[in-house]
């Protein structure tokens, strides 16, 4: 029988591997380990383990997004198994014409240049990501 305070901890394993998830989903870029345990309210040590942890279950269901580290960052990123797909879709994506938020960013990065990706969400109020990624394949922007 699972004692309550072992469902506590595993619990709160979840709301971490939760956080973490959201946070580099969002920044999208690679981010220092530091500043997402500051972000996330944890210790460096609690961010290693549930990094250990979220590769685990990312592995075990053979999830479509991992984590990577590299040096002292971590970044969200699309996992081996669907890279193909992932290109693909995208590729057929260059072929259509260019959404209303990707011809926002667009207009932004026109008017304002040279904008950060940050100051281009902060004038949008949504993450931009997607449509920046898009407008560097097509080779709009740089």
């Amino acid at each position: 029988m699972i004692k309550k305070h072992d469902q506590k901890d595993t619990r709160e394993l979840y709301v971490h591997m939760a956080a973490v998830e959201a946070v580099l989903f969002t920044v999208g870029d690679p981010i220092k380990k530091k500043r997402l345990a500051k972000a996330c309210g944890i210790t460096m040590s609690r961010l290693d383990t549930v990094l250990v942890a979220y590769a685990q279950r990312a592995d075990k269901e053979a999830r479509g997004l991992v984590i990577m580290e590299k040096d002292d960052t971590v970044q969200m990123m699309t996992a081996p198994q669907v890279q193909e797909i992932v290109k693909s879709t995208l590729s057929d994506r260059l072929d259509e014409d260019l959404s209303r938020a990707a011809l926002e960013v667009l207009t932004i990065v026109a008017y304002r240049s040279p904008v950060s990706r940050m100051e281009i969400d902060a004038i949008r109020g949504v993450n931009c990501a997607f449509s920046l990624r898009n407008l560097l394949m097509r080779g709009l922007i740089a």
